[in-house]
């Protein structure tokens, strides 16, 4: 799994015999299109807006409290001080997303568009039994349900631009999830995430972090917590006891660890009574969402949760081919006037 530049081409001394208002239109033109971001949406972009999470300055501030924060949550989850260590030691890794947390629009709605992998042509055969628009309606419910579980304390809407339903472009969309992917592995990229199985987008979701600059984007990129050359190694590539506790990134649980509810300011219950709840309901919408799968989609999607963990981030080639393809679709339009 994985993630524009003004190119001005060299020139010899016989070539720059242009007159000097052409050169002075250039120029201008040049910086015109270098100072149009509003709201930078790149996962590398460079902030330019007012927005506060584009504010060096305060994302600075917001960052001294990384250790105060750490400290408390040590504290609050009855961690070990390696636990502690290991968390300020990666502070540069995830820097991106404790600040997100502390400087975006929490009331604002994290916008994603559901298309089917393929082209709106592939409805017929993503659902058991058949497409209807009742069955989508419902799906797309679900999966609002599902997600606002698993990042709790963030508010999704989501839509397959649906007759009659909000319409969210590619653009603006926050996320794009691509559902009914046939490739041999689920995997995230940019703010793409192709999904074998629709319940493993909590793991997916949480690798990205495409617009840390913008107070309504989401941003995530957390790694994942197995080592992708040496599974048994956790605490090697996972805060110490994080494995006990159990998170999405490492795959076994429903819900998230300690490092990722307080850098992501994950709203979950601190009572084993009430995150045991919170657990159960997450299982109960990811079965509902199971039975209306096709059994072969339910299968596929199975084997790859029991799947040994050693697959990277780096996206495969033919992983690069599907995602180019598909973003095609929704970029040129295609997407929505096949199969309707």
């Amino acid at each position: 799994m994985a993630y524009f530049k003004v190119y001005v081409p060299s020139l010899t001394a016989k070539e720059i015999h242009m007159p000097r208002t052409f050169w002075l239109v250039v120029a201008f033109l040049v910086v015109l299109s270098t100072t149009g971001c509003t709201k930078c949406s790149q996962s590398n972009g460079t902030p330019t807006s007012t927005d506060p999470c584009a504010d060096q300055g305060e994302r600075d501030a917001l960052l001294t409290m990384w250790e105060s924060d750490m400290a408390t949550a040590q504290v609050e989850f009855g961690l070990s001080q390696a636990w502690t260590n290991w968390v300020n030691e990666h502070k540069g890794s995830y820097q991106n997303p404790y600040i997100h947390t502390r400087c975006r629009d929490k009331a604002a709605e994290i916008l994603v568009l559901l298309t089917y992998y393929g082209g709106a042509g592939r409805k017929p055969t993503f659902f058991r039994d058949g497409w209807t628009q009742e069955k989508e309606d419902h799906f797309r419910d679900l999966m609002e349900r599902y997600m606002e579980k698993v990042f709790s304390g963030f508010d999704f809407y989501l839509t397959f631009n649906s007759e009659g339903s909000r319409w969210v472009n590619a653009e603006e969309a926050r996320l794009i999830l691509a559902v009914g992917y046939n490739g041999p592995a689920s995997f995230a990229t940019d703010k793409y995430l192709y999904l074998i199985y629709p319940a493993i987008v909590g793991h997916e979701a949480a690798h990205l972090c495409p617009q840390p600059y913008d107070q309504n984007g989401w941003c995530m990129g957390y790694d994942h917590h197995y080592c992708n050359d040496e599974i048994d190694n956790h605490e090697r590539c996972a805060p110490p006891g994080e494995f006990e506790v159990g998170c999405i990134m490492h795959r076994n649980a429903l819900t998230f660890g300690p490092m990722e509810q307080k850098i992501s300011g994950l709203d979950y219950p601190f009572s084993p009574e009430a995150r045991q709840a919170l657990e159960d309901e997450i299982e109960g919408i990811g079965l509902e969402i199971k039975t209306m799968l096709p059994e072969e989609m339910v299968a596929r999607g199975e084997a790859e949760l029991e799947a040994p963990l050693n697959h990277g981030l780096e996206l495969t080639p033919q992983q690069r081919q599907d995602h180019i393809a598909h973003k095609q679709l929704l970029q040129n339009g295609q997407y929505w006037l096949s199969g309707e």
